[in-house]
């Protein structure tokens, strides 16, 4: 993946930066010129599709420009439909031709593109088998992962190296560089410590000369970074304190001799493509049985996880590699996952509770310059299905687009500034279900044997909210509340179930509930879809 160079890394080296600045300087001075990278051309007039491992995706020009048309046409139609300027039969048609004319041209653009790469790309695979200890407690670090539950003896590790070169140069000794770790001990460094571990630490220290020079702000100040740094291994505590198993790989860092690689492509009368890569790499695919608990450290590339038997946690911490574009899914998986800051796209036929926490930007953000304007971007948001869960969904969300589907536990969703989508087939279980975004679109898509006795309460304080049911089904309300909870939005209009004939009381009920909502307080049994400023959509099939 063509990236940025990692200068945190760098940094680490910066006296001999300095240096190389200075001789820099000194070689301009003499007209004696780096060597430049090798471009690889690609076929004119084609433009860049997507970067891969040293190397670039390219199509032609009209297809590309073609397929971005595509996606700016269903935007517009979506913001049409949210601006109610469009009636919902018409859009649905045009929505359908627009996804049929996109899943063709998709397929035209898989068959024609052409991958443009000046590396040559050396692999080499070895396997290995290791045995669990009485723990059951299995912690992986790796960025291009794929774990695969399975009955067989022990756990199965398929390390596959990769070395991209740019010369003829041998690659025995980059391949000997990258070695698979397997430790059964303690080890905080993955996992975090104990308050114990962290108190017994503290104590030595701070009885060595150099503990007892602090004063006592400086001693508190230590104790509060402790607290914060604890809050990143949340969720590992099966793990702190205890001996278990690891696998990492080592030789894929800096120190390690990894180094990177300048990329250049181009097209003539099309793009091209400046960036660089990291000259070593390694996708690791592991078999594990049963476990108590799995813990996945990494995951910047690539995650696929199937068919395991766990809780699993899974965090971007001891990432060394980040790209964009890659898969990360988790499917019939037995067990309760927690995901932190790790793009997940697809949770499918999971028995347990699921809690994600993707409040970062995920996408390949930039800044880019024209017309002597420049302009700090972010892509468009990540999708993420959630589909037959066989429990709860907790999810406290940045930007993604998130869709929920047969869940049958509780729905707890905070989704800033993403749209989120539940559809709803089967009556939701009788608890307080929530649904919140700050300016995105809440939508709630029922089946009509789905409504049940469940109460809806769809409200937005500086947008919309659209339904095709009666105010027999659901009543018009709205409210302006001098509460504290509300005080930054404290007015609020939309619909809810209707209370009989007692408005009042469901007046009142609707403003309790959006202050207990946003508080996240408890509350009665129902489903909340909120919106401070996005549009709030219910409809039944």
């Amino acid at each position: 993946m063509i990236r940025p160079i990692d200068f945190s890394r760098l940094l680490r080296c910066w006296p001999i930066i300095a240096l190389l600045l200075l001789c820099t300087g000194a070689a301009r001075g003499a007209q004696d010129a780096a060597p430049q990278p090798p471009i690889a051309q690609a076929p004119p007039n084609h433009a860049v599709l997507k970067h891969t491992r040293g190397g670039v995706y390219y199509v032609a020009k009209d297809l590309k420009e073609q397929h971005d048309k595509l996606i700016q046409q269903l935007k517009s139609l979506r913001d049409q439909v949210d601006g109610a300027d469009i009636p919902a039969d018409e859009a649905l048609k045009q929505l359908q031709t627009l996804k049929q004319e996109l899943e063709q041209l998709q397929k035209q653009i898989l068959e024609k593109r052409v991958l443009v790469s000046p590396a040559k790309t050396h692999t080499q695979k070895e396997t290995i088998t290791i045995e669990l200890g009485p723990e059951r407690l299995l912690a992986i670090a790796a960025d291009h992962l794929t774990v695969v539950g399975w009955d067989g003896p022990g756990v199965k590790c398929v390390l596959e190296k990769t070395v991209l070169t740019t010369d003829d140069k041998p690659v025995d000794e980059h391949f000997k560089e990258m070695r698979l770790i397997h430790r059964h001990a303690r080890n905080s460094g993955l996992v975090g410590r104990t308050d114990a571990e962290f108190e017994a630490d503290e104590k030595e220290f701070l009885a060595t000369p150099d503990g007892q020079k602090l004063t006592a702000e400086q001693r508190d100040m230590r104790r509060r970074w402790h607290q914060q740094f604890s809050k990143s291994y949340q969720g590992y505590e099966d793990f702190q304190g205890r001996e278990f198993d690891s696998l990492t790989i080592e030789g894929l860092r800096h120190e390690h001799g990894n180094r990177q690689l300048q990329v250049r492509t181009e097209s003539k009368g099309g793009n091209g493509t400046w960036g660089s890569d990291w000259q070593r790499h390694a996708t690791l695919t592991v078999f594990v049985p049963t476990c108590k608990v799995v813990a996945l450290r990494g995951c910047g590339v690539e995650l696929n996880v199937k068919g395991l038997k766990s809780k699993l946690r899974i965090g971007h911490g001891d990432s060394d590699e980040q790209a964009f574009g890659g898969r990360f899914e988790i499917r019939d998986h037995q067990g309760d996952v927690r995901v932190e800051q790790v793009p997940i796209q697809r949770l499918e036929n999971v028995t347990g509770n699921v809690s994600l926490l993707l409040t970062k930007e995920f996408g390949n953000y930039g800044t880019s310059h024209r017309n002597d304007w420049r302009t700090a971007y972010v892509p468009p948001a990540d999708g993420c299905v959630c589909k037959q869960i066989t429990g709860d969904v907790s999810a406290r969300i940045g930007r993604f687009d998130l869709r929920l589907e047969e869940v049958t536990g509780q729905v707890d969703v905070r989704n800033a500034f993403g749209n989120t989508t539940l559809v709803v087939a089967q009556p939701l279980a009788s608890k307080p279900h929530l649904l919140f975004s700050e300016s995105g679109r809440v939508e709630a898509m029922f089946a009509k044997s789905a409504l049940g006795d469940l109460p809806i309460m769809a409200m937005s304080s500086h947008g919309k909210v659209s339904t095709n049911t009666t105010r027999e089904t659901l009543d018009d309300v709205n409210f302006f509340s001098t509460d504290h909870r509300l005080q930054d939005h404290p007015g609020w209009r939309g619909f809810h179930t209707k209370s009989g004939d007692d408005s009042f009381r469901g007046f009142m009920t609707c403003m309790e509930r959006t202050a207990q909502a946003l508080a996240g307080e408890a509350r009665t049994s129902g489903l909340d879809l909120l919106s401070s400023g996005g549009t709030v959509v219910i409809k039944v099939e």
